[in-house]
């Protein structure tokens, strides 16, 4: 569990420097939102796994 919770933080420091990116203009603006969207979506997928996980080892 403890891996997929740290997997989940990195993915949201991942939202976080896209974010930065997309607002310094440092890539082109079509390339972030893809980007975000599936950073998003992986950030959901893996706090999912984590809850899932955390209520599995309370069992």
């Amino acid at each position: 569990m403890h891996k997929v919770s740290l997997a989940a933080k990195e993915m949201r420091e991942s939202v976080y420097w896209l974010g930065l990116v997309q607002r310094a203009n440092l890539a082109p603006q079509y390339e972030i939102p893809p980007l975000l969207r599936e950073a998003g979506e992986l950030v959901a997928i893996l706090m999912s796994s984590a809850k899932t996980a955390g209520s599995d080892e309370s069992r």
